[in-house]
């Protein structure tokens, strides 16, 4: 990726950083994966979006790297701590600008610049150097990212009516806002926008869901009322363990701490590390874009329309709220089963383990009351062939760890 950088000033060294800054920034990579999950949190971000900004974090890293790598190789003294800091600010600035509290950023930055410096790694010359490739990788990959059409999806979709106007339909099976929270719906054009490696959304479309009135969806109804008759409280435990809602880390931010840890457990450097997350970033990212271009394209009631409709006109999910977008396929099953899919091919001795968790991140949706089990079932398939598919286009390019 970039770039020509401006010739680098002279720095100033700070004093030297707290002993709990230099244990967060000692692997660089993973210091700011755990701060864009963090800002996922901090700024609500929905899952579509975290995904975004998380995948262009993990390029935005890999491509600093291939640069600092290629400066050295050429005799320039390059810092790949200041290089990563003013690269990560500024992709996690331009790709959350609900971001208010940039100072927080800003903190991290600073520490995370002159940890080279302070452990007698990097020079300041070699610390301003670093910062012109980062800021110059981050203006590239944004420059790139902004035609992704991401910046024009709107937020939500008020729905007495479609994007171009149209009444939206209310016949029976087709989702209309949540009851008792009757939000509008979530990133309706998500599935518009322009993913990593899949052609588009559509090309990894799902098979559409029984017609809501034949024997098929009868009886996925049925199997849904009989899982609510029998909710245990480890059943609650678990959808209430992967609710992960925004004001979250939502489950596409769970995912990337599950990959940290691996990468922190294993020792992987900063260059293993960084293509290990550009695996899982384009994999959850090219996934959410698919999953929200099948459901508005479905656009299939969630339970709790048909419970309160059919079975008790007062009836409420066991302990977590619906959300609101529609119900097939879902969100949390097929990313979960693309994250596992990733990382089971990077840590193969982990595999099971993985599909285990995504397993359980499925499951909590039926118990949890917000999902027909077709749903899981079909986000999950969604999720692996998509990763499928990623692994198939990168890893031919991208070493395994």
């Amino acid at each position: 990726m970039p770039a020509d950088a401006s010739p680098p000033t002279a720095l100033s060294a700070p004093a030297a950083l707290p002993a709990e800054a230099q244990a967060r920034w000692a692997h660089p990579v993973a210091g700011w994966i755990t701060t864009g999950v963090g800002a996922v949190e901090l700024t609500s971000l929905s899952p579509t979006r975290a995904a975004r900004s998380l995948a262009l974090l993990s390029i935005g890293m890999d491509a600093t790297l291939a640069t600092v790598d290629h400066k050295r190789a050429a005799g320039q003294a390059v810092s790949s701590d200041a290089a990563l800091a003013s690269a990560a600010a500024a992709i996690l600035l331009a790709t959350q600008p609900l971001l208010t509290n940039e100072s927080l950023i800003a903190h991290h930055a600073e520490a995370a610049t002159w940890v080279g410096y302070h452990v007698g790694r990097d020079t300041t010359a070699a610390v301003a150097a670093g910062q012109a490739i980062g800021r110059a990788t981050a203006a590239s990959l944004l420059a790139l990212a902004a035609a992704d059409g991401a910046a024009a999806a709107p937020r939500t979709e008020w729905t007495e009516y479609d994007a171009n106007g149209a009444p939206l339909p209310r016949e029976e099976g087709v989702w209309v806002p949540t009851p008792r929270m009757a939000k509008p719906g979530t990133d309706p054009e998500w599935g518009h926008v322009r993913p990593l490696v899949l052609p588009s959304g559509a090309a990894a479309r799902v098979p559409p869901p029984p017609a809501w009135n034949s024997p098929e969806f009868a009886q996925v109804r049925s199997a849904f009322r009989a899982t609510m008759g029998n909710v245990s409280q480890a059943d609650l435990a678990l959808a209430w363990k992967w609710d992960l809602r925004q004001s979250t880390p939502t489950p596409v931010g769970a995912w990337y701490l599950i990959a940290r840890d691996l990468v922190l457990r294993d020792g992987l450097d900063v260059r293993a590390s960084a293509r290990a997350f550009v695996l899982l970033g384009a994999a959850i990212n090219d996934t959410v874009i698919a999953c929200w271009e099948s459901k508005y394209h479905y656009r299939l009631a969630r339970p709790i329309q048909w419970m309160q409709a059919e079975v008790d006109p007062v009836w409420l999910p066991p302990l977590i709220d619906t959300p609101s977008h529609p119900s097939y396929p879902s969100g949390h099953s097929a990313i979960s089963a693309a994250a596992a899919t990733v990382l089971g091919h990077l840590f193969p001795a982990d595999a099971a383990t993985l599909e285990a968790q995504a397993h359980d991140a499925s499951r909590s949706r039926v118990v949890g009351g917000i999902h027909w089990p077709i749903d899981t079932e079909t986000g999950a398939a969604q999720g692996r062939q998509v990763a499928d598919l990623v692994l198939a286009a990168l890893t031919s390019t991208t070493r395994e760890p």
